[in-house]
């Protein structure tokens, strides 16, 4: 929480030096956190938090057609001319009714005061009618394992079947409809389940062509949303699945991670022969594909560099890399072109 605490600070800031205020979205999957990063931001910033909770909809707005728009759960409309219009034009005061869960209508209405930095976080937040209003987009995303866990402790078997079977599809619905992820400037990944070297030091992109990746947890983030079958070693792909993402994705992934921040690639040695390839840049290893491999505890001490010539001499490989770095890259132009 500190790092995400120094980056948004530091964005921030930047910001402050062009405009009077700061207005933040946080937007991503349930269970990813949202709330509690909202919350921790508003501590270290002195931000005051709007959330996207108190604008569902009521009850003669929930027709079929509304919510089968993709980002059709929340009342935008309401949000758009309450809160972010006023907030965006300089208003020192925000009035407006919080839904009311309970009654499923509007409460009394709130008048809150704000400053130069503002929150805005759940779910819907960075919609296409509200996106531009926004200085700074975040997207909070969590492996699908995880996000079922959280939700489970926290609303109960019964109630994880609704997320399971209806608004977990909505949610995804709409992700996938506006490319949120892709759209959204920082992209963190906020579970526990994350890839062996997380929690080492930073390191930065050699390229400027991928300045934007600034580190190796942000170029995890991005390729937990890219890679798929088509990526996954041949053998291995009848048993890739979106819960083990990573599976049959190491040599790819290192090489890809080579180009963007340099360094040696390498093998851990396996039982039935091949190598499983991970990075090392400086004195720094991380595995962004470990994950596939559980609780097992792999050894990274004994080092097998990897040749790129060799792996790539598989034509099959080679054309995997070429389809996993276009769909960073295309991932990539549709972020810098908003």
């Amino acid at each position: 929480m500190e790092d995400i605490t120094k980056t948004i600070t530091k964005r921030s800031e930047e910001i402050l030096k062009t405009k009077d205020r700061v207005i933040i979205a946080i937007d991503g999957r349930c269970g990813s956190g949202k709330t509690t990063v909202a919350a921790e931001l508003s501590k270290a910033l002195g931000a005051v938090v709007f959330h996207m909770d108190d604008f569902y909809l009521r009850r003669e707005q929930r027709t079929e057609k509304r919510l089968a728009e993709p980002g059709g759960n929340v009342d935008r409309e309401r949000f758009l001319e309450e809160v972010l219009k006023p907030l965006s034009e300089g208003a020192e005061t925000i009035d407006y009714r919080p839904f009311d869960c309970g009654t499923f209508e509007l409460a009394d209405v709130r008048h809150v005061p704000v400053g130069k930095i503002v929150i805005v976080e759940g779910s819907y937040s960075c919609h296409p009618e509200l996106f531009k209003l926004y200085d700074l987009h975040i997207f909070l995303t969590i492996s699908r394992k995880e996000q079922e866990e959280r939700i489970l402790r926290r609303e109960g078997a019964e109630k994880t079947e609704m997320f399971k079977s209806r608004w977990i599809p909505m949610e995804e619905r709409y992700f996938d409809a506006f490319d949120i992820e892709g759209k959204c400037e920082i992209v963190i990944n906020n579970g526990r389940y994350g890839f062996y070297g997380m929690d080492t030091k930073d390191v930065p992109p050699v390229d400027e062509k991928y300045a934007v990746i600034s580190d190796q947890r942000v170029l995890y983030a991005l390729l937990s949303d890219i890679w798929c079958p088509a990526t996954c070693a041949p053998r291995m792909r009848s048993k890739w699945s979106p819960e083990n993402k990573t599976l049959g994705q190491c040599s790819v992934t290192a090489f890809l991670a080579q180009d963007i921040f340099g360094g040696k690639v390498y093998g851990v040695p396996l039982t039935d022969g091949n190598f499983h390839c991970f990075n090392k840049v400086g004195d720094v290893i991380f595995d962004l594909t470990s994950e596939q491999f559980g609780d097992e505890k792999l050894d990274y001490n004994t080092l097998h560099e990897q040749s790129r010539d060799v792996h790539f001499a598989k034509k099959e490989k080679y054309e995997r890399y070429l389809l996993l770095k276009e769909k960073l890259e295309k991932r990539l132009n549709s972020r810098l072109s908003q």
